[in-house]
């Protein structure tokens, strides 16, 4: 006699989700994060920069290269390539999210939130 083997069922609707990421280096990534933030940091100094400039002259200067930094930022594909990289960096295949593990030991060694050991 035979016996019949069971197929595994299939959902009759799949769940939809976002496409999965191409492949993306590591280096890339960390050069876009580290960028992104060379970028932001860059601009903020500017704009405190702007706030206190003598002459028209050098507020144009000034925000010519802001003007410049937005263009470099939306070369890079903006905050969402920013996003992007940093999620691909914190995915599991590269080590998760280290913020995790941090507040794992700072528990061990009897940490509070302020700080000071407990």
């Amino acid at each position: 006699m035979r016996v019949k083997r069971r197929t595994k069922k299939q959902p009759l609707a799949k769940s939809i989700s976002a496409p999965a990421p191409a492949a993306v280096s590591h280096r890339l990534t960390q050069s876009t994060i580290a960028s992104y933030h060379t970028l932001l940091k860059r601009q903020a100094i500017l704009k405190r920069k702007i706030q206190t400039a003598s002459s028209t002259v050098e507020s144009r200067q000034i925000q010519q290269s802001l003007d410049d930094i937005d263009h470099e930022i939306a070369e890079l594909g903006g905050l969402e390539a920013y996003q992007t990289a940093s999620k691909l960096g914190q995915s599991r295949e590269r080590g998760g999210d280290t913020s995790k593990v941090l507040v794992k030991w700072l528990e061990e060694m009897n940490m509070s939130n302020n700080g000071r050991l407990k």
